[in-house]
């Protein structure tokens, strides 16, 4: 387990249900993506599932659907909505459980948490089907104080595809927000990526 990882296992169990990244509700950005398409995938992971509305939504979808993440207090508060869903608890970038691949990976706000970005992004790409994506959304820097302390951690277009292009092909990166508890706003990006 990274460091990265242990914070955000302290973190759920300190804040519980009053944490900041909890909308209590489905990601804005994965229902438009949803309503476009034609064909659901079928193998669907969510990294850094938390507490499960995302994941409730992709397998309302008719998705099947593993669900990801390092707080054991977060996926107590997942799979008491649902038993149809296949929740792990484990660091997804050294973990041995996931033993197939996938046609869809989301992750909201995952992969901006992360201490090993590149790491993240060339375990996504082996765990991804040859023609899957991979949704994320991202906190953004642009239109932000670099030095502001409050919302996600910030990254750059040009700093994320440095990250991400080496094992992954962008297929779109488009300027979204994210949605926290309390309705707050922040500023993110929406990348949209497929295996090399």
């Amino acid at each position: 387990m990274n460091m990265t990882d242990r914070r955000w296992k302290d973190l759920w169990l300190e804040r519980k249900l009053e944490s900041s990244w909890i909308a209590n509700t489905v990601d804005h950005n994965l229902e438009k993506y949803f309503s476009t398409l034609e064909n659901i995938p079928m193998n669907v992971l969510e990294v850094g599932c938390g507490d499960g509305f995302n994941s409730l939504f992709l397998s309302k979808q008719g998705c099947t659907v593993d669900a990801m993440d390092i707080s054991d207090f977060a996926l107590d508060v997942a799979k008491s909505s649902t038993n149809k869903i296949n929740f792990i608890c484990d660091d997804f970038i050294t973990t041995d459980k996931l033993v197939k691949k996938y046609d869809f990976i989301f992750d909201k706000g995952c992969f901006h948490g992360t201490t090993d970005p590149i790491s993240f992004a060339r375990k996504i790409a082996s765990v991804l089907t040859p023609t899957g994506v991979w949704f994320s959304v991202i906190g953004s820097m642009e239109g932000r104080d670099k030095n502001d302390p409050f919302g996600p951690p910030k990254h750059t277009l040009s700093d994320l595809i440095i990250k991400i292009e080496p094992h992954l092909k962008i297929i779109s990166a488009e300027a979204t927000t994210l949605v926290h508890k309390k309705d707050i706003h922040s500023p993110a990006w929406r990348i949209i990526s497929s295996n090399r």
